[in-house]
């Protein structure tokens, strides 16, 4: 069984998600707009419309036109949007903790340069390691 968070995580995560998700947060509705902003099929997009309906992210109704057929549209669900939200919000601590990490890093070698338990050629080279893995 897989655990919740992942699974969470993994349902808007995918690409073709959170680009119809990002369409969505645009203001484009209806599936043969987001195809066409997407520059993929229009049953791509009807395929993860239909997974994020069925898993609450979406709500769905129907416009009627006056001639023609009725056009079914999508929106982000009260409960999408608070999923949206809660991941945001759980990223931007994230990267906070990550960022604090870092320069407690920064700090620990700062501390040991001054106090010439290293030499300054080590110094650069850890600098430089720390500040590369805060990049990816």
């Amino acid at each position: 069984m897989q655990n919740k968070a992942i699974e969470i995580v993994a349902l808007v995560a995918a690409k073709s998600k959170s680009d119809v998700i990002e369409c969505l947060m645009m203001g484009y509705t209806h599936p043969e707009d987001i195809a066409r902003k997407l520059e993929v099929t229009r049953q791509a997009v009807d395929r993860t419309v239909r997974e994020l309906f069925e898993a609450g992210v979406l709500d769905r109704s129907a416009i009627f036109p006056r001639e023609g057929r009725p056009k079914i549209i999508y929106t982000i669900s009260k409960e999408g949007r608070n999923l949206l939200r809660a991941i945001e919000e759980a990223g931007n601590h994230y990267q906070a903790e990550l960022a604090g990490r870092k320069d407690a890093a920064l700090r620990e070698l700062d501390g040991r340069l001054a106090a010439g338990e290293m030499s300054e050629e080590i110094y650069i080279q850890k600098k430089a390691d720390l500040s590369r893995e805060g990049k990816q």
